[in-house]
């Protein structure tokens, strides 16, 4: 029979992924991350060890899980790339990320601090490679209405049109917008641009009656607000 190439062969006694499947749950998930990331890849390789391959992942993204689950095509399960299916599985888990946490926000206020909020903006910009601006539209509970981006631009400038997010904001009812956008390079510091653009949003918002929050900038792992550090 061929071996899965994908895998190094199966050191553990037999019966190790159950195990781990019931440690999992029995520990509501409060596992190391290399044996989350273990367990994940079980799911998109059928047979073999698949821990040593989960520690490389790791050392390959400094530990981290958000690079990986961001852009999966630059990493490598023994030295190959991920295969059409694993890099479906990653994707598919961002997805629905994305939208359990957009279900989360549209029956809860959404505070830029909170967990969940932050959580959703990162996901919005995880596999992006340029910059993009994304607007949330919030109603008076600032609950979520809307999430509209308004378009991307290069590695390091897209444009914010004031016009356009002032007619959507008429146009969902909002009371109160919380624009964003990304520094694919992880500088979180915002340009001169990125202020007066968001001073001249702030003013046009204005005349309509609806507040701007926060203009949060995503970096790789952080976000900055410029509401909260008084760029605005």
């Amino acid at each position: 029979m061929k071996k899965n190439p994908d895998v190094t062969p199966t050191a553990h006694h037999e019966g190790h992924r159950e195990r781990l499947r019931q440690r999992f749950l029995s520990h509501d998930g409060n596992l190391p991350t290399y044996e989350l990331l273990e367990l994940f890849l079980g799911y998109a390789i059928p047979r073999g060890d698949t821990k040593p391959l989960a520690k490389s992942l790791l050392e390959q993204s400094q530990g981290k899980l958000y690079p990986i689950l961001a852009h999966p095509e630059k990493f490598k399960l023994n030295q190959k790339p991920f295969s059409q299916c694993q890099l479906s599985l990653v994707k598919l888990v961002r997805i629905l990320m994305q939208h359990a946490l957009s279900e989360e926000l549209t029956t809860s206020s959404l505070i830029i601090n909170h967990q969940s909020g932050s959580e959703y903006l990162r996901t919005l910009f995880m596999n992006e490679t340029n910059e993009k601006i994304v607007v949330l539209f919030l109603n008076s509970r600032h609950e979520l209405l809307d999430t509209y981006c308004q378009g991307k631009g290069t590695v390091n400038m897209a444009p914010i049109y004031v016009r356009e997010i002032v007619k959507q904001a008429l146009s969902t009812g909002a009371t109160a917008i919380i624009l964003a956008h990304n520094h694919p390079s992880g500088t979180l510091k915002p340009s001169g641009d990125d202020i007066r653009v968001t001073r001249e949003l702030q003013t046009g918002l204005r005349t309509i009656n609806v507040s701007l929050l926060d203009h949060v900038i995503v970096g790789i792992n952080e976000l900055y607000s410029m509401k909260r550090e008084g760029d605005i």
